[in-house]
Formats: C-alpha cells, structure tokens, sequence
C-alpha cells in the first residue's frame, strides 16, 4: 500500500502508515483482552487441579501452580522475543 500511494508525497505515505497502525492497534486490543481471558480461565483451572486432584488447600494451589503457568508461559514467549529482534536487525 505504502508504494501504491508514494507518488502522491510524503504526507500520503504517512497516512497510509498511520492507518495501518490504527487497524493493527484496535485488533491487538481484541487480541491481548481474549488472551487475558484465557489465563483467567487457565488460572482458576490450575488452581482447581490442584485443590480436587492433589487435595491442596487453594492458597498453596494457586502458589503452587498458577506461579508454574506463569513461569511456563514467560518462557514460552522467549523464541518469539529472539525471532523479532533478529528481524528487526534485518
């Protein structure tokens, strides 16, 4: 879009940039709400195996294992941190 538009200026460029800027923001906002969602939902389910399945009392539960899917899922975002910053370098 950026090329299709450059011949009118450096304004346009900017637009056209800008806008994409705004959709990619307002999908990011429907993305990381559904994200936040989910380790809700994954939390209290942790939590919830923990108290049924290794008869913990919840306190310990949520110690236990809500800090373990955290940790796991920190972790797990470390190759998509590399893989951006190589491409930024690029």
């Amino acid at each position: 879009m950026v090329l299709l538009h450059n011949h009118e200026g450096e304004g346009a460029v900017g637009k056209v940039i800008e806008a994409v800027g705004q959709v990619v923001i307002g999908v990011n906002l429907v993305v990381s709400s559904m994200m936040f969602v989910i380790a809700i939902i994954n939390s209290i389910g942790v939590i919830c195996f923990g108290v049924f399945a290794h008869n913990l009392d919840a306190g310990h539960s949520f110690k236990q294992y809500v800090l373990l899917f955290i940790g796991d899922s920190l972790v797990a975002q470390i190759p998509s941190l590399l893989l951006s910053a190589a491409a930024q370098l690029l």
